[in-house]
């Protein structure tokens, strides 16, 4: 997970993936970078899904609905 907290602290933007291998940001550009990772062989196939978060609240409450929601995903 990689989040964001307003400057009023009021609102989180949070990022994550069920699986996720890097995480970064780019603050001058307010953007979020979540990578997925999971392996495959030859010929197959995956579906990998990501989240993005937007909520009034705390880093704390962002952190809960990410854990939350993550198992259920691809």
């Amino acid at each position: 997970m990689v989040a964001t907290l307003s400057t009023d602290h009021k609102w989180v933007v949070a990022s994550f993936t069920r699986t996720t291998g890097n995480v970064w940001s780019n603050p001058e550009l307010t953007c979020q970078h979540v990578d997925a990772e999971t392996s495959l062989d030859p010929g197959q196939q995956a579906v990998i899904e990501v989240k993005i978060l937007v909520l009034q609240g705390t880093l704390d409450d962002a952190l809960h609905k990410v854990i939350a929601q993550r198992d259920a995903m691809k």
